[in-house]
């Protein structure tokens, strides 16, 4: 689960910070994978895919089937981002998006990067906020 990633990240932190870094990214990457519907759904214009309108229904409907397999993490961790934090959004998205380049040059590209270069701690910071958000505003509703 996205807590035990998280968990993990810092019980490995004084063995293997390099596995440390992995932990907290796996706990940011699926927390984004399983929470991204919801806030997908919040940014429909409102009753869009209930609406009495078949035209509203039908565009909002096949925007929603069209885009299901085609947002990046980028996209979904923006869209995350703007309703959970929107004054720090920007800022997060570029951690986010630098943070994830530099583990898609380390996975698929196979970049050698110092541990002690590694962002561990902004990648772990962004996890738990957005985690520690999302409880949140799931309280609130």
């Amino acid at each position: 689960t996205v807590l035990n990633l998280l968990r993990r990240s810092f019980e490995l932190e004084s063995e293997d910070r390099f596995q440390a870094f992995l932990a907290a990214w796996l706990a940011l990457e699926v927390f984004v994978g399983k929470t991204f519907g919801r806030y997908e759904g919040l940014m429909l214009p409102d009753s869009s895919l209930n609406s009495t309108s078949k035209a509203a229904r039908r565009y909002w409907g096949r925007i929603k089937e069209v885009m299901k397999d085609k947002y990046r993490f980028s996209d979904r961790f923006a869209a995350i981002a703007f309703q959970l934090d929107p004054d720090r959004a920007d800022d997060d998205l570029a951690t986010a998006s630098q943070v994830k380049d530099l583990r898609d040059g380390i996975v698929h590209r196979g970049d050698r990067v110092e541990p002690r270069d590694l962002p561990l701690e902004a990648t772990r910071r962004l996890a738990r906020k957005y985690v520690l958000l999302h409880l949140a505003a799931d309280r609130s509703d």
